[in-house]
C-alpha cells in the first residue's frame, strides 16, 4: 500500500516557524545507535521549543516490543522533539499505520508525544525551509526476509516522487536544508560508495540537486560523517554520529 498525502498541508510548504533551533543527526537504528542522542538530550541549553530530525533509519517503529516502548518514552521526556524521515531499515507495514497527526500545523505521523515521522515534503520548521526525502534501496536485502526486515516499499514510488516534484516545481525551489537518508548520485561516486545502488530515487536526488537551492544537504544511511563544499558556497554532509545545527 502506498503512502497517502494530505496534498494541502504536504505540499504547499507548512509553517512551523518556533523560537527554538533545528538539528539534524544520523541513523539511530532504535538503540543500536542511540548514543549520540542520549549525549546531545544531556545540554543544558535545550528547550521545548527544539527540533532534532533524524536522517532516517530511526528503528523504534520496528517491533511493537516493551523495550521500544519504553525508548519511546524515553524520547517523550526529552526537552526537544524529534522528527524522522523514513529510512530503508524501516517497518514499513508499522509505518505506514500510524495515525497522521497536525504537529504545529504539520501533518505529521504521530509515534508517541514529541516523537514524529516527517513525510517527504516541504516545510518550514524555526523558520527553516526544508526538503524531506526519505528512502533508499537496502544494499544488504538479499540477507534480508521481505515483509519480516525487509519492505518494499523502503523506494518512493514513481507516482510518489512525481507528486514530491510537483510540489518542488510549485515552490520557490529555494531550501534551507535539504534531508534525505541517502544521496544523490553525484554524492556517492563523490564519497566513494559506488557499491550502494543507483535507482529511480537517487536519479531523482540528482535532478533535486540540479534544480533546486539549497545551503546544506544532510543525509544518513553511510554510517559515516563527513562533508564536501559544492559548487564553493553549499555544504553537502553525510552524519552519523555528529548532530549539526541547521543555520
Amino acid at each position: 500500500m502506498e503512502e497517502s498525502y494530505n496534498m494541502s498541508s504536504m505540499w504547499e510548504g507548512c509553517d512551523c516557524s518556533m523560537s527554538g533551533r533545528v538539528f539534524v543527526t544520523g541513523d539511530t537504528h532504535g538503540t543500536i545507535d542511540i548514543d549520540k542522542v542520549i549525549e546531545f538530550s544531556k545540554r543544558p541549553d535545550l528547550t521545548s521549543d527544539d527540533v532534532l530530525i533524524i536522517c532516517g533509519d530511526f528503528g523504534l517503529v520496528w517491533s511493537e516490543s516493551q523495550s521500544e516502548m519504553e525508548w519511546r518514552r524515553w524520547y517523550s521526556e526529552r526537552p526537544f522533539t524529534t522528527l524522522f524521515i523514513a529510512g530503508n531499515h524501516e517497518n514499513y507495514n508499522l509505518l505506514n499505520k500510524l495515525p497522521h497527526y497536525n504537529w504545529n500545523g504539520i501533518t505529521v505521523r504521530y509515534v508517541c508525544n514529541k516523537v514524529y515521522h516527517l513525510m517527504n515534503g516541504i516545510y518550514t520548521i524555526n523558520n527553516k525551509k526544508i526538503l524531506a526525502i526519505g528512502g533508499a534501496e537496502s544494499h544488504d536485502k538479499e540477507w534480508r526476509v521481505e515483509n519480516v526486515d525487509w519492505w518494499e516499499q523502503e523506494l518512493p514510488s514513481a507516482t510518489q516522487l512525481g507528486n514530491l516534484n510537483n510540489a518542488i516545481n510549485s515552490s520557490d525551489k529555494k531550501f534551507d536544508a535539504i534531508i534525505t537518508h541517502c544521496a544523490p548520485d553525484w554524492a556517492q561516486d563523490l564519497f566513494g560508495y559506488t557499491d550502494y545502488p543507483q535507482n529511480r530515487l537517487t536519479h531523482f536526488l540528482d535532478d533535486v540537486s540540479n534544480e533546486v537551492q539549497y545551503r546544506n544537504w544532510y543525509c544518513g544511511h553511510y554510517h559515516n560523517d563527513t562533508y564536501a563544499i559544492v559548487d564553493g558556497a553549499t555544504a553537502f554532509t553525510l552524519l552519523y554520529n555528529d548532530v549539526e545545527q541547521i543555520i
